[in-house]
Order: structure tokens, then C-alpha cells, then sequence
């Protein structure tokens, strides 16, 4: 008793932690926060990225450096982001009294969550569009030539003439017949053929331009895609994760539903078998290769989402005494095996793809937008009840992206609705934020929906976060794992969860975690390319990639922005040791901890927890066991 008097008498000598708001919210149910996790991390790059990544390294041998990265580096930082934000009830910005000349960190997270999130919602407007028309139109509109929109090089797999004649050309181009097919060749040969769907998705919802330097104006009829998306968004997160954690209920089961259902109708289709061989078959030899250490490495680490803000912020709205070290190994496991699960989907119809056109696999393959928007339509066009496939497709894409931007916009206004709230200086309603943030985010992404949208699109995904949030994610581990200390930071989360932890977490923090993201930055330097292409045709000109450098920077440069003002604003204060406001935001809970601090347990070094660790393991008792043989 005498103890807590003398802490609540403290209290005055530091500043005061953040109070506990009410109003902030927190999980209704663990299970809120389980589907929020899985549908942030389960985005449409696990769905259009991995399985491609997958079948290019050697397919089923692709898992041995994807599994050794996801335990190296994937589930480490993982469990530290989310574990940093449930113990401090605090958001990606805010948190960062732990170190204070780095809270520029926090905010470069927050800018590159905005422009991520602003050109996310504008391939869920492409996806609203073609479920629209899935459903409303008497016929899929990409499945024929012949609209206004296609030119001459359209061909119509449909018209059963055309097709057979493309059909023998390409038996000959692969074969080398010696029959003659002059009348056919004058119909392929020196032309570009494209496919129905592709000159749907260019001509009629891209209305693409000739490049970047040809913006041109709005495509008219994506407006209202684009404001129904942000509207979505809004309405989703008015209340917080209050209703976020409901609406996740539908958003992230549903597209495991629609997963199903479409690996059931694509592997009755012909030459399915083919093309999930082409993705699981392993290739060992592969292994060999740097590129394809590096792929694991990159997709382990870009797919789990460390160094976003958003684990961090869902971590804030836990219960203080939830287990986040069982989540940081089960949600780790499902996003990574809903990717592969994707994979059997992808693939399937990509077989089928190959078998009706008379392609080889690796002709039809794609990866990114093409694949949702050009492989995929033209697929399920070739289906009996194609309209209702498509709309499927297109609500499943819709539904993993509405998911990965409610988490992505909810990072940036929480942390901005923790700002204020600690400075005090204005007292804003998170309802005006998310408002505010959401129509500032429709009018910047208008940019991406006039003609030469696509192309500014694919720069600002390739840059954005090109090697920002690799620096982020080892800035956090040198501020928690060596400035604060590993150890440290290991005790806090004990005392937050109740129980012992194994004391390799800091060594994986240290060292091994810290090494992978070390490598994976320098690999993406040395594997930089000066030029930058969209897809097989387009070559973007020199000024956009300094374009798309500045984009990269936009970010990157307030971090020391905000260490040179810090030093400049507060001389004489350690900015390296966490200020008085670190801790467990609720006052109850914080003076339990700063009675905890005062405990041997929590002072343990490193060298005490390995050896408690080592006292009755295994390796001790094959040891002991081995003394006693020898004697």
C-alpha cells in the first residue's frame, strides 16, 4: 500500500501518460481484430503477386526460402509491431516517445499509408466498374469484339472462323510445319493481337492515353467508381473499430468463400491440371539463385505488412492483457496460407487459358492489375454462366481491397487523432478527420483516373514504398532492440501478457531480423533498374523516374526533417531515451508497471534469460546424457 502511495505521489514528476479515451474504442471481440489482421494482410498482392512469385522460383520449392524468411524476419517484426501497439494503446506516430528523435518514422508511415491508400481505392473503383457491368449488362462486354472501343487487332475468340485460323498459325509458329498457310499468315503475321478483355480494359475503362506525359482529362465514367469507393471507406469507419470490426465479418470471410467456389469451378475446367502443375511442381535447382532468396525475402516482407503503421494500430486497439504472441504465429500462418491457397486458383484458370487459346503457360501468366483485370475476365468469359462468375471475381477483388483500406486510412487518422489529443491544442472529432481525409484523398486520386492514370499508377505503386518502409522497419528495430533495448522491451511485454517469453525474440531482434532487413535493402539497391516499364510496351521517359524518386523521398526525407528540428528545438535533453509519456496509456495499468521495473525479473540481461532458457532443455539433457556415455 505504502509502495502504490509513494507511486501516486510520483506521478506529478513525469508527464502525464495519454489518458485513457473512451472514446478510441477498442475490439469488441478478439475476433474483430482477427479479421481486421486478415483482411489488411491478405491484400490483392498476395492474391495477384504471390502465386506468379511462386510459379517463376521453382514452384513448390519456392516455400523452403518463403517459410526460413517468414520465421526470420516475417513473424519477429510482426510480433514486435503488433506487441509495441497493444502495450501502448498508441498509434504508428505517437508511439515513438520510446525514442523521440525518431518520431519522424511514424509520421513517414503515415504519408506513405496515404498515397498507398489513395491508389488503392482506385483499383477498387476498376473492380466496382466491372461488377457493375457484370451484372447489368445482357452479355459480358469483354468477351467480344466489335464494340466501339476495340480497334482491328481485336480478336474475337468467339467467331469460330477467325479462331481456327489463329489456332493453325500458331500450331505452325510452334511446330514448324512445312504446310502452307499463306492465307493464314496474312491475318497474324507483323500484327499485335489482343485479346477482347485487354482493349476492354485499356480502351473502354482505362480509356488509356499514349504515356505519362499524355495525362490528358478524367475518365468521366470512373468519377462515380471513385467517390463510391471512398464512400464505402467512410461509411465502414464511422465509428471506428466499432463498426470496421463488424463490417469485417462479411469483407474477410466472404472472399475465402468466393476463393472456394472458384478453385471448385476452375478445376473442372480443361487443362486445369496443367497449370497447377506449373505452380507447384518444385524446381530444387532454383534454390541456387540469388533472385530467388530475394523474391521470398521481398514477399515476406511487403505481404505481412511491417513498417505500414497497421499492426501497429490494430495492436493499439487491444485489450492491454490480450496474447499477442499466439496471434504473431497464427496470423502469420493464415495470410501466408491463403496466398498459396490463391495460387491453386490462379492457376487453375490460367490453365484453361492456355488450353483454349493454344498458348504455352508461360505466354498466359501475369502478375498485378493485368491479371484481375485482363487475364481473369477473359477467362470467365469462355464459362457457362459467365456473368455470374464475373461478378464474383470482381466482388471478391473489390472486398480484399475495401480491407486493406480500412486498416491503411484508419493508421492515419488515428494517428492524427492522437496527435491532437496530446497536444491539446485542438480538439478535433475523429468523425471530421476521417471526413476530412477521405475527400482530400478522392480529390488526389482524380489524378489516377484520367488517361494516363494507369501509367502514374504503376509509378507511384513502384516507388512509393520502394525502400522507405525497409528503412522504417530497421530504424525500429535499432531503436527498440538497441537504443531501449531488447531486453527491455522483452520484459514490457511480460508484464503485458503475464507469462515468459522466450529469450530468443531479442536475439532475432538483434541480430538475425535486423541482418534479413539490412540484406533485403541492400539487394534492392543493387537490383535497382534505371529504367521502369509497364508492361511489355511502355517505357517510361527519365523525368518520370525522377519523378518517381521525389515520390520515394516524399517520405523518407521527414524523418530527418524531424530529428534536425528535434535537436534544434530541445537542446540538452537525451532524444535517445524514451520520454516520461512511454508506457501503458491507462494511469491503473502504468503504475502497476512502473512498480514492475523495480523487480529483478525485469532487469534480467540477456545472458540470464538464455541461461534459464538452456537449464532443462533438450540440448542440455542430450548433453548431460552424452557426459554420462563418454564416462
Amino acid at each position: 500500500l505504502a509502495e502504490r502511495k509513494g507511486l501516486l505521489n510520483n506521478m506529478s514528476m513525469f508527464e502525464q501518460a495519454v489518458p485513457l479515451d473512451e472514446n478510441r474504442g477498442q475490439w469488441s471481440k478478439k475476433l474483430d481484430y482477427i479479421l481486421s489482421m486478415v483482411g489488411y494482410s491478405v491484400g490483392l498482392s498476395n492474391i495477384w503477386r504471390f502465386p506468379y512469385l511462386c510459379y517463376q522460383n521453382g514452384g513448390g520449392a519456392f516455400l523452403i526460402p518463403y517459410i526460413s524468411f517468414l520465421i526470420l524476419c516475417g513473424v519477429p517484426l510482426f510480433f514486435l509491431e503488433a506487441s509495441i501497439g497493444q502495450f501502448t494503446s498508441r498509434s504508428a506516430a505517437t508511439m515513438w516517445s520510446i525514442c523521440p528523435i525518431f518520431k519522424g518514422v511514424g509520421w513517414a508511415t503515415i504519408v506513405i499509408t496515404l498515397m498507398v491508400s489513395t491508389y488503392f481505392n482506385v483499383i477498387i473503383a476498376y473492380s466496382l466498374m466491372f461488377f457493375f457491368e457484370s451484372l447489368t449488362m445482357k452479355a459480358l462486354p469483354w468477351s467480344l469484339c466489335g464494340n466501339w472501343w476495340n480497334t482491328e487487332n481485336c480478336l474475337d475468340y468467339n467467331n469460330a472462323s477467325i479462331y481456327e485460323s489463329y489456332m493453325r498459325y500458331r500450331s505452325w509458329e510452334r511446330n514448324h510445319s512445312a504446310v502452307d498457310y499463306e492465307d493464314v499468315f496474312s491475318s497474324f503475321v507483323n500484327r499485335t493481337i489482343r485479346s477482347p478483355s485487354e482493349e476492354y480494359f485499356n480502351n473502354r475503362v482505362l480509356n488509356i492515353s499514349s504515356g505519362i506525359d499524355n495525362m490528358g482529362g478524367l475518365v468521366n465514367h470512373l468519377v462515380p467508381c471513385l467517390f463510391a469507393s471512398w464512400l464505402i471507406t467512410a461509411t465502414c469507419l464511422i465509428k471506428g473499430v466499432k463498426s470496421s470490426g463488424k463490417v469485417v465479418y462479411f469483407t474477410a470471410i466472404f472472399p475465402y468463400v468466393l476463393l472456394t467456389i472458384l478453385l471448385v469451378r476452375g478445376v473442372t475446367l480443361e487443362g486445369a491440371t496443367t497449370g497447377i502443375m506449373y505452380y507447384v511442381k518444385p524446381n530444387f535447382t532454383r534454390l541456387v539463385e540469388p533472385r530467388v532468396w530475394s523474391d521470398a525475402a521481398f514477399q515476406v516482407f511487403f505481404s505481412l505488412g511491417p513498417g505500414w503503421g497497421g499492426l501497429i494500430t490494430m495492436g493499439s486497439y487491444n485489450r492491454f492483457n490480450n496474447n499477442c504472441l499466439r496471434d504473431s504465429y497464427i496470423l502469420p500462418m493464415i495470410m501466408e496460407l491463403t496466398s498459396f491457397f490463391a495460387g491453386f486458383v490462379v492457376f487453375s484458370v490460367i490453365g484453361f487459358m492456355a488450353h483454349v487459346t493454344g498458348k504455352r503457360i508461360e505466354e498466359v501468366v501475369a502478375e498485378g492489375p493485368g491479371l484481375a483485370f485482363v487475364t481473369y475476365p477473359e477467362v470467365v468469359s469462355r464459362m457457362p454462366m459467365s456473368q455470374l462468375w464475373a461478378a464474383l471475381f470482381f466482388f471478391m477483388v473489390l472486398t480484399v481491397g475495401v480491407d486493406s483500406v480500412f486498416v491503411m486510412v484508419e493508421t492515419a487518422i488515428t494517428a492524427a487523432h492522437d496527435e491532437l489529443k496530446i497536444k491539446k491544442k485542438l480538439k478535433v472529432k475523429r468523425i471530421y478527420i476521417l471526413l476530412g481525409a477521405c475527400c482530400f484523398m478522392f480529390v488526389c486520386g482524380l489524378a489516377f483516373i484520367t488517361k494516363g492514370g494507369m501509367y502514374l499508377l504503376h509509378l507511384v505503386d513502384q516507388y512509393c514504398a520502394f525502400l522507405t518502409v525497409v528503412i522504417i522497419c530497421f530504424i525500429e528495430l535499432i531503436s527498440f532492440a538497441w537504443i531501449y533495448g531488447a531486453e527491455r522491451i522483452l520484459s514490457d511485454f511480460e508484464f503485458m501478457i503475464g507469462k515468459s517469453l522466450s529469450p530468443l525474440w531479442p536475439v532475432f531482434w538483434r541480430f538475425a531480423t535486423t541482418a534479413v532487413v539490412v540484406a533485403i535493402f541492400f539487394v534492392s539497391v543493387f537490383q535497382y533498374s534505371a529504367e521502369l516499364k509497364m508492361g511489355d510496351d511502355y517505357r517510361y521517359p527519365a523525368w518520370s523516374i525522377a519523378l518517381g524518386w521525389c515520390i520515394s523521398c516524399s517520405s523518407l526525407v521527414l524523418i530527418f526533417i524531424y530529428m534536425i528540428w528535434k535537436l534544434y528545438d530541445t537542446p540538452g535533453e537525451t532524444l535517445q531515451q524514451p520520454t516520461k509519456r512511454w508506457g501503458p496509456a491507462n494511469p491503473t495499468i502504468r503504475m502497476e508497471w512502473e512498480a514492475y521495473k523495480n523487480t529483478a525479473k525485469y532487469k534480467q540481461t540477456l545472458k540470464q534469460r538464455l541461461h534459464k532458457f538452456y537449464q532443462g532443455s533438450p540440448l542440455q539433457k542430450y548433453r548431460e546424457r552424452m557426459s554420462r556415455t563418454a564416462v
